[in-house]
């Protein structure tokens, strides 16, 4: 039988990279007690898979694991076994038994949602990113940017590809949530306090076209510069599928 498991990533574990991520909740299944099962051979490893790697430095509170197991187990009792071997940084969140139209994590990705702030704990500046939104972003229909990777480099029209893209006030609720996730950004007072501006992206990710939020955010902004020189932090918030309405739920 298949589980999948949902967990957030921050604090300093978001600077863990996808292979030591994987490293990680290895170990922590087999110190729970998880009956996950194992390939067969010579070097047995455990039936795992992640939705979709998360980049370093980025903080989520909406990651996604597909395990197999030997028996069933009680969903909350596994919850509570997996936290109590979590290091600050990692908690999970749920653990529920797919059905067979749930289909596997990573292969379903088709959007992800995303809450992008300004490093060193200030709020955006609304009425810059709205003169970028209006000019560059409503009144554009295209937005032809140079997409690069590691084997070649293309150019691509960003405008299908994001579903949704809106400017928002933090909230109480959500403003104490980030500083949970990302505390001591670049500073020892890292704040986003009730009221900040913030950045929504919902954008397609996956097999169709995966777009990330520093590409976005180099074309609005005009910056040409390498990602670690733009002034925007990253969080995930959610990994998305498409449903039958032609929508997006989460995983």
């Amino acid at each position: 039988m298949k589980a999948r498991i949902k967990f957030e990533k921050g604090g300093v574990l978001r600077y863990v990279g996808h292979l030591d991520m994987m490293r990680y909740f290895q170990k922590a299944i087999r110190r729970s007690g998880i009956p996950i099962s194992y390939s067969q051979g010579f070097h047995p490893h455990q039936h795992m898979s992640f939705a979709m790697p998360l980049g370093v430095g980025v903080s989520s509170e909406g990651e996604y694991m597909d395990i197999d197991l030997e028996e069933e187990i009680n969903p909350n009792k596994a919850v509570d076994d997996l936290n109590s071997h979590m290091a600050d940084g990692v908690r999970v969140i749920s653990f529920r038994y797919l059905t067979e139209e749930d289909g596997n994590a990573m292969s379903s990705v088709g959007a992800a949602s995303y809450f992008l702030y300004l490093k060193g704990g200030e709020g955006l500046d609304g009425d810059l990113l709205m003169s970028y939104k209006n000019e560059r972003f409503d009144g554009k229909d295209k937005m032809l940017i140079t997409k690069k990777t590691k084997k070649s480099e293309r150019e691509i029209d960003l405008k299908p590809f994001v579903y949704d893209f809106r400017l928002f006030e933090l909230d109480e609720d959500y403003s104490k949530k980030m500083q949970s996730l990302i505390p001591d950004y670049e500073t020892n007072d890292f704040r986003l306090n009730t009221g900040d501006m913030g950045i929504y992206l919902l954008l397609s990710a996956g097999s169709e076209e995966n777009i990330r939020p520093d590409l976005f955010m180099k074309y609005l902004t005009g910056r040409k510069e390498d990602w670690e020189y733009l002034p925007f932090g990253i969080h995930r918030i959610d990994l998305l599928k498409k449903d039958k309405d032609g929508g997006f739920v989460s995983l």
